[in-house]
């Protein structure tokens, strides 16, 4: 019998003291109410704790814990795992299915608190996720030549930084075009310039900045859309810089794997909607995409 997989992370960084203990505490709550009901005559469950103490929260790319369970080996934190794995002919078993006790799991239920003002705004009690969103980390190079401030005339400078900051808004306010014609009343995507390199001692102009953008999106024709627009824009900055002569910007590939958006199951979502309709009724429940990794991100692939 497969069993549902229950739990939450111990952010033990960066996070709130609510943030993660509370999804793992109501995974020990609805283990013990299954236990008294006399469910484990027909149901398998268990309860997980993502206790990494670096990041389970979802900073792009460090979901070592959960990662390493599902056996996404992409990451550079388990490299150590993986070998073993492979050591042993395990290396195409996801641990997730491998580590079943009653033969697999059949789900994995994650709950949260919503930190944002989402719910507050829909004047809701409960949301649902409907999906989780994908991510996209881009490396954003500007090249330009670097000279004295003092002596160099505004109209020859090639600063790098500055050339930097204007593509950062343009980019900024293409992508909020994109996302308000994608869906009336938001598309749900969420972008951010997550690093900007090139500051340089007083008096210099930069000859050289990078940027760091994250793209998330929670479907991955949106993704694959922001992607494009990205790079659209930047080789069209570059163009009109060269004629400029100016600093000019190229998009660079990242380190970070791509995380793919996953929609929730369809019958999964309904359970849950029914259930917090009938918890807190009907109009108190919100459908939304949920915009943070989470554990559920690699989970949620196999």
């Amino acid at each position: 019998m497969p069993a549902v997989l229950m739990g939450s992370h111990t952010d033990v960084v960066a996070g709130d003291w609510l943030d993660g203990a509370l999804g793992f505490a109501y995974a020990l709550e609805a283990a013990r109410v299954l236990r008294q009901g006399g469910a484990g005559d027909f149901a398998a469950w268990s309860v997980v704790d993502w206790s990494d103490g670096s990041d389970e929260d979802g900073r792009f790319g460090t979901l070592t814990a959960s990662s390493a369970f599902a056996a996404s080996g992409t990451l550079p934190f388990s490299q150590e795992l993986w070998k073993a794995r492979r050591a042993h002919g395990l290396a195409g078993v996801p641990v997730m299915h491998a580590s079943g006790r009653h033969g697999g799991w059949a789900g994995y239920l994650e709950a949260h608190v919503e930190r944002g003002a989402r719910l507050e705004r829909a004047g809701a009690d409960l949301g649902v996720a409907s999906s989780i969103v994908g991510v996209r980390q881009l490396r954003l190079g500007c090249v330009g030549e670097r000279s004295d401030a003092g002596i160099t005339a505004m109209a020859e400078r090639r600063d790098a930084t500055l050339e930097a900051m204007r593509l950062s808004a343009a980019l900024d306010e293409q992508l909020r075009g994109l996302c308000a014609a994608w869906e009336e009343g938001g598309c749900g995507a969420a972008w951010s310039f997550v690093e900007l390199q090139g500051f340089v001692p007083a008096s210099t102009v930069s000859g050289a900045a990078n940027l760091t953008l994250q793209l998330r999106a929670p479907q991955e024709l949106l993704l694959e859309a922001m992607h494009r627009l990205v790079a659209a824009a930047v080789a069209a900055a570059a163009a009109s810089a060269v004629a400029r002569g100016a600093a000019s910007c190229a998009v660079h590939a990242s380190a970070r794997a791509p995380v793919a958006a996953t929609q929730t199951d369809a019958g999964l979502a309904e359970c849950f909607r029914a259930a917090s309709a009938a918890t807190v009724g009907a109009e108190r429940v919100l459908e939304l995409p949920y915009t943070a990794l989470r554990g559920a991100a690699p989970l949620a692939q196999v």
